[in-house]
């Protein structure tokens, strides 16, 4: 049952505080200020972080992703003060008292994070010691401290927490709380809603023996949000290796970049409809999340997490910086700062804690709010905005443009950005003007001038500068009182009216190879060009002679062409340019026409070059891109890129030589070549090997100066018969660089590679570029399991139920002794709980343990939730629970036929439709072992209730499987006889009753738990991979007489 949360929760309390007392104590000061939470936010880079948060927020598993990322060591703080007090929490509280374990904590927080100050992340959780804020003031000046959010069904199911009106307010309490003690805030996001092709989930392999940094799950989408986070936090030169598209570096933000654009979306949008943001187009240089409501709302955002779930939300679903505006537009009916300075001051506060790559500030502000701002900014670039009610031109003819412009470059605004309201296609002449008259004052800050309104559209196209935009849907459908009532323009609608201004000159793109009329390449791009409005086209040349390209190239019309084999490397001996990716690498896949190339980074604002000049060419790789985002997007996070990662390369072409830069400019530590032609392979070493001491990030954007430094070690195998590297590590990256041309049959080199190869513990990815390979050998192969590892449960998490005792016990116990981690379900104030937890971590594997009480739905519910919220990504379902009685049927009670049906029936159902429910949202594989028995087939007298519960428990097992196994999931039953055991010991130490089992049993014996291990480990392990909707007896032959 779910219980009521009280003002003595752990989840806002540790030993009875009552946080809410903390409203009492002074605010924390800040800048000459006054702010309910610390404000500083310029750290050395090597400065230590701490997670802190309630329980079910994943602080752990954050700081585990921040350490990884980092390269830092991963401090948790309760496991600190179990190593220094020897106990745990709870078992201190109880011998000491509550007093005496908070100021014991405090104790130890503060003596293992002033010890470790540098290069360090800390998991802290819930401190409650900190009431009086004196330590984390302090800390906070020169350490990030990130108070972590969670969704709230998410963290009341994991606590088993009552649903009633009294958890939103603990909620306040537990946000005032924390925000006392931290500097910034991140809202953890659930990876599970995201869709299935979006998501995967993996488990480091949990031994006794690894540290902390191996433990907890981590999640792919999370990491990328960690990365973002420590980027903007410490800096670009902590920014990552993420799956967005790879730039050149050389390509500035959006604040400087030519003809960049920023998508304007509204906070109601995204509260109102949840799959508002899975709607928006892509290809945008930014997104401003406007916070357009009426003052009551603000007050509802300063005491809510609806900002960082928003901000958390917007991240994921476009991956792109992020500009937070409240926005105070007098054409929308929204009051402007001056109305409530201290609530507008404080919003923008509680914005710079998400930290943001953008914040904008309303000039209209008093020198001291902005100043206080730009002090408190950290990284985050704030835009000094003014929406002006009425025509620029009047703005202009005041003179309080120019005073305006200076006044923000004084304070520090690293953005101006100045808004008209249009009553005639005259205004939008007017923002040129403006712009004209600022650059003339020298001054180093972007300016950003534009009109809305019903005229306004005209100086949005010429503006070259974070233009705003607006999604489709709200050109179409625009909301009341939303920003589409500004009158904006999308992105496409921006390109149609530039492109219908000045036509495009270079619009006519190829893809030129010896055989490329198969290529999917023109219809691609030229639905690309549709979609977005560029009147562009994109067509085939097929040629064996390369000198054609000079024919097309020397167009007018001509903008570009991708490359394909056999020119690849022979094309670089036409061109002017090489990029530095090209001179590295020794081959290009595009060639760009110098001038398109230098004005790349403008919306299509091509120059009206002479058109008798001679075309120059510039030469591109964008292989490496491909591949490089391909495999950032889908390793694992149990295999994030360090200088150990090892990887195979197979081939020694272009392709080949791109997968290898890809692989460098990753961080990958060990790469191995594997050729035909061994000599091949041995000049493309040497060259890496020559060449990898001038490999930079100026073609990875988001690559680690730690990583930019470290060189590989390349190795070369002549076959697949030698011996992998022993300095290396088996590889968790494989990429066949081996082209399939259509002359020739798809080759089958190699034609498998040793199974050994494939041994890598946390698993890898197998990246192919050519779409040609439809059914690749080695892909194939590596599903075969080698015969000695058949019955490994290495690596795989298994969730058993009634583990605590009898069966549940011992095969529990035998699961991890053959490689598997436990996850019990079992009864509340279980106390057969520490022995099992002794086994399973005695046997060498982690162990976790969730209370659920079978006989109740929500119970059962409840836990799963909790589970899942733990971060458990289960394998295998071992449905170990059950009760047995023994009446005749005409002694039978309704309340005994109940309890035996909801255990044995209901709560086996309801266990595996929780396990099989997830296992299909995550598109994962699994199975399912349940119990039945011998008393399904040989029906005795007095236990009626218990056979019929048993023989469901069979068809059930059958109904499951025909349901689930074309989803990977398999369901099987084992069905044991007379076991000595639990629910029979009784009739085993019952001589009479012995001597009739014996009897009736081939083997002469009764069956003891041992004797069902093999068969449970047998199916779960990948021998059984092919059976599904079987039941096993295992009767020491009862029913073969």
């Amino acid at each position: 049952m779910k219980r009521k949360l009280t003002v003595e929760d752990e989840l806002l309390t540790e030993g009875g505080v009552d946080i809410t007392s903390t409203r009492a104590n002074g605010h924390v000061s800040c800048a000459g200020s006054s702010l309910p939470w610390p404000c500083h936010r310029r750290h050395d880079q090597d400065a230590s972080i701490v997670f802190v948060g309630p329980r079910a927020t994943g602080t752990s598993s954050l700081a585990v992703i921040a350490g990884s990322i980092l390269g830092w060591k991963i401090i948790d703080c309760d496991r600190e003060f179990e190593k220094l007090t020897g106990s745990t929490k709870q078992q201190y509280r109880i011998r000491h008292g509550a007093e005496s374990y908070r100021r014991r904590k405090l104790d130890v927080v503060e003596e293992v994070l002033e010890a470790n100050t540098k290069r360090c992340v800390f998991a802290c959780g819930t401190i409650t010691s900190w009431e009086e804020n004196r330590f984390s003031q302090r800390y906070a000046q020169k350490h990030p401290i990130v108070y972590v959010i969670r969704e709230r069904k998410l963290i009341q199911n994991y606590l088993g927490l009552a649903d009633e009106g009294g958890w939103n307010n603990a909620v306040e309490h537990m946000h005032f709380f924390f925000r006392q003690r931290s500097n910034y805030e991140f809202f953890n996001l659930d990876e599970a809603e995201e869709p299935q092709w979006q998501t995967t989930l993996t488990t480091f392999l949990q031994t006794k023996s690894q540290t902390l940094s191996q433990a907890p799950l981590v999640l792919r989408k999370t990491r990328a949000h960690v990365s973002i986070l420590l980027c903007n936090i410490f800096g670009p030169t902590f920014q990552t290796k993420r799956y967005t598209d790879i730039q050149k570096s050389s390509k500035p933000g959006p604040r400087l970049r030519q003809g960049s654009n920023v998508l304007f979306i509204d906070l109601r949008d995204i509260k109102g409809n949840s799959k508002y943001l899975k709607s928006l187009d892509t290809g945008h240089d930014a997104v401003q999340l406007n916070i357009t409501g009426p003052l009551h709302e603000w007050h509802s955002i300063l005491s809510t997490d609806t900002l960082a779930w928003a901000l958390a939300s917007v991240r994921r679903q476009l991956d792109i910086p992020v500009i937070v505006n409240v926005l105070t537009s007098p054409d929308l009916g929204i009051s402007p700062p001056s109305n409530q300075p201290k609530v507008y001051e404080l919003l923008l506060h509680s914005i710079l804690r998400l930290a943001p790559e953008y914040l904008t500030v309303d000039l209209r502000s008093p020198d001291q709010v902005i100043s206080k701002i730009v002090q408190t900014k950290g990284l985050t670039q704030v835009i000094g905005y003014l929406h002006v009610a009425r025509s620029l031109e009047s703005f202009q003819q005041s003179g309080d443009v120019l005073s305006l412009c200076r006044r923000a470059h004084d304070l520090g605004c690293d953005v101006v950005n100045f808004c008209g309201f249009s009553t005639s296609l005259q205004d939008n002449y007017v923002c040129q003007q403006i712009s004209q008259s600022i650059l003339k004052l020298g001054l180093s800050t972007p300016t950003i001038v534009f009109n809305v309104g019903p005229f306004g559209r005209l100086s949005q196209v010429v503006n070259t500068l974070m233009t705003p935009v607006i999604p489709d849907g709200d050109v179409q459908e625009p909301r009341e009182g939303s920003i589409a009532k500004l009158g904006l323009a999308s992105a496409r609608q921006l390109r149609i009216a530039w492109h219908m201004l000045v036509p495009p000159r270079r619009k006519q793109y190829y893809v030129f190879g010896a055989e490329v009329k198969q290529s999917l390449s023109p219809s691609l791009h030229n639905a690309g060009f549709k979609s977005c409005g560029l009147p562009f086209t994109y067509q085939h040349y097929e040629s064996s002679d390369l000198s054609s390209i000079k024919e097309i190239s020397s167009q007018g019309s001509f903008g570009g062409a991708s490359i394909s084999l056999p020119f690849k490397s022979q094309v670089l001996t036409l061109v002017t340019k090489q990029s530095p990716a090209v001179q590295l690498i020794g081959a290009a896949n595009t060639i760009l026409p110098l001038s398109n190339y230098s004005d790349s980074l403008k919306l299509g604002q091509d120059n009206l070059e002479d058109l008798d000049e001679p075309t120059l060419l510039m030469a591109e790789n964008t292989d490496w891109m491909g591949i490089y985002g391909c495999i950032a997007k889908h390793c694992t996070p149990a295999n994030h890129i360090t200088k150990e990662t090892a990887a195979l390369v197979m081939g020694a072409g272009g392709i080949a030589r791109a997968a290898i830069y890809a692989l460098v400019q990753l961080g990958v530590g060990h790469i191995v070549i594997l050729n035909r032609t061994y000599e091949n392979a041995l000049q493309v070493k040497e060259h890496f090997e020559h060449t990898c001491g001038d490999l930079q990030d100026s073609d990875a954007e988001e690559i680690s100066s730690a990583q930019a430094t470290y060189k590989p070690a390349f190795y070369v195998l002549k076959s697949c018969d030698e011996p992998w590297p022993l300095r290396a590590r088996k590889p968790s990256v494989i990429v066949c660089a081996i082209p399939a041309r259509a002359t020739e049959p798809v080759p089958e080199y190699p034609p498998e590679l040793p199974h050994d190869w494939f041994s890598n513990p946390t698993g890898g990815l197998i990246a192919d570029p050519d779409h040609k390979h439809t059914n690749l050998t080695m892909a194939s192969n590596n599903h075969r399991t080698p015969t000695k590892d058949l019955f490994s449960l290495s690596g795989k998490t298994i969730i058993v139920t009634g583990a605590t005792g009898g069966i549940g016990l011992v095969v529990a116990t035998a699961l991890a002794e053959s490689g598997a981690s436990v996850v019990s379900i079992q009864i509340p104030n279980d106390p057969n709980s520490e022995s099992l937890r002794h086994a399973i971590e005695g046997a060498g594997q982690s162990f976790q343990s969730f209370e659920c009480d079978l006989l109740n739905a929500a119970s059962i519910k409840g836990c799963f939730e909790r589970v899942w919220a733990a971060g458990v990504v289960p394998d295998v379902l071992f449905h170990a629970a059950g009760v047995t009685h023994r009446s005749m049927i005409v002694d039978t009670t309704v309340e005994t036929l109940t309890r035996v049906i909801d255990l044995n029936v209901k709560a086996a159902y309801l266990v595996c439709q929780s396990f099989a429910a997830r296992m299909l949202k995550l598109g994962r594989k699994g199975k399912v072992i349940t119990i039945a028995s011998m008393a399904a087939e040989l029906v005795q007298t007095n236990v009626s209730v218990y056979s019929c519960s048993k023989a469901f428990v069979k068809s059930m097992t059958r109904a499951m499987s025909n349901e689930w196994a074309g989803h990977g999931i398999q369901v099987n039953s084992i069905s044991p006889g007379w076991i000595d055991a639990g629910m029979a010991k009784d009739l085993g130490d019952d001589p009479e009753f012995s001597k009739v089992v014996c009897a009736r049993t081939s083997i002469g014996r009764w069956g003891t738990p041992d004797d069902l291990r093999g068969v449970v480990i047998f199916l779960a392990s990948a021998a059984s991979d092919f059976i599904t909707g079987a039941d096993i007896l295992i009767d020491g032959g009862v029913l073969g007489r």
